[in-house]
């Protein structure tokens, strides 16, 4: 007998919203399974899509199951029949479903997107959004598609192999949805939106650091090195070993080059400079690290005590809600926009990048730091 499939999240008549297996169950009294009315998703309620009730169950995970000797079936709600069109499960319907709606409401041709037109593909292969981006939109490509993967192996294979990727002059956005927990199925505006978000804006800076002046003098300095090493390696022919081997050499001599500069003496003034960058830095950062920490070592909501932290939280959030839940959140926010600022960040570069800091600094004097290491030459590459 075939398994029949299950809903790990539902949509809530009596709550107005997404619900988790186990906040239903919580729901219930006792013995009693009723839990208010559960559909598969609010715009099937109440005469097409999937009625659902809750499972509990003591050898196996509970779960949202179809209504006994319902006359609807799960054909009728459209999203779970892309599911099936595209061999995927119904988390990934229900992700689907709460994406398409999140761009349905949006406004064409206005920021972040900038869309002029947007599809919904249903073939097993294509990407569940097109999204034609306007002329006037500033962006250097004309479309961005957007994927969802769950279990499907061979629509992993092909849109994840190299992640985040561009063809031609179209960006594919991959969002995998296997590892997600049920809390963050059902929180979508955290889950789903964020991550949309956060992705669509590391491409775009993505997009303007490979467009940079830097950048592109960089390429074309690497590829005029990477054709001089096609040459002397046509000529000596070395084995791959060999030249992984000299490459990994030559890493560690720039690398062991870069601290000789690093550590002479009259690099050292520019180097203070870039540490006071960094210092300037910190203190912008100190308002939203304080906040991080006041949130970290608050635990009022222990015991129950309405901190100022959940003040602002609506008060029928509130009311079926656990506070440390809520806590929780407001303390994740707050860390990513943390993470996130530009001092937190800019911070990082400085680190990661030292060199290329002391170096800048010291060329705004007119001055090149390179003339400091007793082996450099006027008009070498590094």
């Amino acid at each position: 007998m075939k398994k029949k499939p299950t809903w790990e999240i539902a949509y809530s008549y009596s709550l107005d919203r997404t619900v988790t297996i186990d906040q239903v169950l919580n729901m219930r009294k006792g013995n009693d399974p009723r839990a208010g009315d559960l559909w598969c998703h609010k715009e099937c309620y109440p005469n097409t899509g999937e009625r659902l009730l809750s499972r509990r169950c003591t050898d196996r995970e509970s779960y949202f199951a179809s209504w006994p000797s319902e006359h609807l079936h799960q054909s009728a709600c459209s999203y779970f029949s892309v599911a099936k069109t595209k061999r995927e499960t119904l988390n990934y319907a229900q992700f689907y479903h709460d994406m398409r709606l999140y761009f349905s409401q949006m406004n064409l041709n206005e920021e972040p997107f900038f869309i002029k037109e947007i599809e919904f593909p249903t073939a097993l292969y294509a990407p569940d959004i097109t999204i034609t981006h306007s002329e006037d939109s500033g962006l250097r490509w004309s479309k961005t598609h957007i994927v969802i993967v769950d279990s499907n192996k061979k629509r992993e294979k092909k849109f994840t192999h190299n992640g985040h990727f561009m063809l031609d002059d179209e960006y594919y956005l991959v969002i995998k949805i296997s590892e997600f927990t049920r809390d963050q199925l059902a929180n979508f505006q955290r889950t789903g939106i964020e991550r949309i978000e956060l992705s669509w804006s590391k491409l775009k800076d993505a997009e303007d650091e490979y467009h940079s002046p830097e950048a592109t003098r960089k390429r074309e300095i690497e590829k005029a090195q990477h054709l001089m090493e096609i040459r002397y390696l046509q000529t000596i022919k070395k084995t791959p070993q060999q030249r992984q081997e000299e490459r990994d050499r030559e890493r560690q001599k720039e690398l062991k080059r870069q601290r000789t500069v690093l550590e002479h003496p009259e690099t050292q003034r520019f180097i203070e400079v870039v540490k006071e960058n960094i210092r300037v830095l910190e203190k912008k950062q100190r308002p939203l690290l304080a906040e991080v920490q006041a949130i970290e070592q608050c635990e009022s909501y222990h015991n129950g005590v309405l901190c100022e932290h959940l003040a602002g939280v609506p008060f029928e959030k509130r009311r079926i809600t656990d506070y440390g839940f809520l806590h929780h959140e407001i303390l994740d926010r707050a860390q990513t926009k943390l993470a996130q600022s530009y001092p937190a960040r800019r911070i990082q570069e400085i680190k990661f990048n030292l060199y290329g800091e002391v170096k800048a600094v010291a060329e705004e004097q007119g001055i090149n730091i390179d003339d400091f290491h007793p082996n450099f030459e006027s008009g070498d590459q590094q």
